[in-house]
């Protein structure tokens, strides 16, 4: 109607309203394509998060694997060297060394050695069983804390394990028994502080305490996990129970005196 541009001009002013309509219309669609890209953006830039974070646990699991290897490689290392000196005597039997270290699951790695018809066997459990227990012992505290008060109230106590900051477990065994129990030890690899990389390597040992057992001596043993963090908690805390636990950082002394039980 005002347009200069006889064309373009408005017959009246239905054709306007109808205009003005169509703009509101295409207004409300740019808003809905705008919309739909706005999320298009966020799901495309919440797949690259999830994406990088993956990249991430990735990355620190295997730089995890490889600290593993490396502490494990070093255990073995130290036992060899036992073997070779004992190996280089002037003995008619001599030890032999069978290695199966897994590099893709260092808590699978293990060591076997057989002398005189006994063996002796280094092994490690997977290291998602010291975090499962821990993942277990949290959800105990907080399912009894919401039974008993309906809410958490009282604070956690934080398990032995984790003030030691034990990142790793394994045992060393023999085919030697005393009053039916194999004979070697649990070993642990311990972290001195959150800056500490690889750790060192402490054994457990456990034998039966006279008070609570007829067995006169039963040399000293590991425990399977199934018990041994009950019985770790224990020792560590001073709590009396039916074992002693001796703990403390591993020795040459400790392989040699294996290999000296599978002499006998």
């Amino acid at each position: 109607m005002t347009e200069k541009i006889v064309a373009n001009r408005y017959p009246d002013a239905a054709s306007i309203l109808v205009a003005i309509d169509s703009s509101f219309d295409q207004e409300k669609q740019l808003k809905k394509v705008n919309s739909i890209i706005e999320k298009v953006h966020l799901s495309i830039n919440k797949e690259n998060e999830q994406r990088l974070l993956e990249k991430q646990r990735r990355e620190a699991y295997q730089e995890q694997q490889d600290l593993f290897n490396y502490s494990i490689e070093r255990l073995i290392e130290k036992i060899k060297l036992i073997v070779n000196a004992v190996n280089a005597s002037n003995l008619s039997k001599k030890i032999s060394i069978v290695p199966t270290v897994d590099k893709t699951n260092a808590a699978k790695g293990t060591l076997r050695l057989t002398f005189m018809g006994n063996s002796l066997l280094l092994a490690f459990y997977n290291q998602t069983i010291i975090t499962e227990y821990i993942q277990h012992q949290v959800q105990f505290w907080k399912d009894s804390q919401l039974k008993h008060y309906g809410a958490i109230l009282i604070g956690r106590t934080v398990e032995q394990i984790e003030l030691d900051k034990i990142i790793l477990m394994g045992k060393v065994t023999t085919s030697v028994k005393k009053n039916e129990r194999f004979q070697g030890f649990n070993i642990l690899l311990r972290k001195s502080d959150d800056d500490d990389l690889y750790g060192s390597w402490w054994i457990c040992e456990f034998s039966e305490r006279p008070m609570f057992s007829n067995v006169q001596n039963s040399g000293r043993f590991a425990i399977d996990p199934s018990d041994f963090f009950k019985y770790y908690q224990y020792g560590r805390t001073g709590v009396m129970h039916e074992y002693i636990m001796n703990y403390r950082l591993i020795e040459d002394d400790d392989i040699i005196s294996l290999i000296e039980l599978m002499a006998d």
